[in-house]
């Protein structure tokens, strides 16, 4: 899926359908198409910045990026996996996971870079290695509160450890970007964007949208199911955001008591 952020969530806007486990050399055919038909319908005036997940990074994902980059204002932020490989300026070529070793907490490195892979590298961009610093809202900052993340914390080591990855817990909290922003900070607060998503996948499975497409073998029809699921979370974010910008004091009233409700 391709989306819009929009107030803390995300509208898809395009997407294309696979099977899932995904078929072999079918993943980025099938982003790099999704790209190319997205941006072909996008304003020309209206600046874009892609935020995308590990799943995606490859060289001919960052050369559809580069190529658009030449008829559109298109910038992006693209997380990279410890596995991927990337080109040094002065031609040193190195591996994400040596980069990610010693990293201290609140931390940044940033260095002049490209995605490389077999003896060909991306576009030249700027890549952004380091662990923030987490941050909770006074209400989450209890003993409760912390021995919960402390649990979480420890499955997730466990997981990793259980997919047979030595290094991934030392390295797990570590963010590689490669961005074409100009600084640390905007780097990070494009990226940052991505969490967006979860929201927006949360209410669709909410709707039952999960298990309704793990069960249709119609991809036609299936697609259908996405336009109307897309169409509706259109309205409804825009109808909420419009409710919370209302100035009636009834609508004001029901969207703090809405408000309430969700934070409990």
């Amino acid at each position: 899926t391709l989306g819009v952020r929009f107030h803390g969530h995300v509208l898809p806007i395009a997407w294309d359908i696979l099977p899932y486990p995904w078929p072999k050399k079918q993943f980025t055919p099938t982003v790099v198409a999704l790209l190319d038909r997205t941006l072909a319908c996008w304003p020309a005036d209206r600046s874009v910045h892609l935020v995308a997940d590990r799943g995606f990074p490859s060289l001919p994902f960052f050369c559809c990026l580069e190529r658009w980059q030449q008829r559109a204002p298109l910038d992006y932020t693209i997380r990279l996996r410890a596995g991927d490989w990337v080109r040094r300026d002065g031609g040193q070529v190195v591996k994400v996971a040596t980069l990610m070793q010693g990293i201290a907490l609140g931390t940044w490195q940033r260095y002049p870079a490209s995605y490389h892979r077999r003896g060909k590298a991306g576009p030249a961009s700027w890549l952004l290695v380091g662990r923030g610093l987490p941050v909770y809202p006074p209400p989450q900052q209890g003993p409760a509160d912390r021995a919960r993340r402390q649990e979480k914390a420890a499955r997730r080591v466990a997981h990793l450890q259980s997919k047979g990855q030595a290094q991934a817990p030392a390295t797990d909290g570590v963010w590689v970007l490669l961005t074409t922003a100009s600084t640390c900070v905007a780097g990070i607060q494009h990226y940052m964007g991505r969490f967006s998503t979860e929201g927006t996948y949360r209410d669709w499975k909410t709707w039952d949208l999960e298990a309704v497409a793990g069960h249709e073998t119609d991809v036609a029809h299936l697609d259908g199911l996405l336009g109307l699921a897309a169409l509706a979370y259109i309205v409804q974010a825009a109808l909420g955001a419009a409710a919370g910008r209302a100035e009636d004091a009834p609508a004001r009233a029901r969207d703090r008591a809405i408000r309430s409700r969700s934070h409990t």
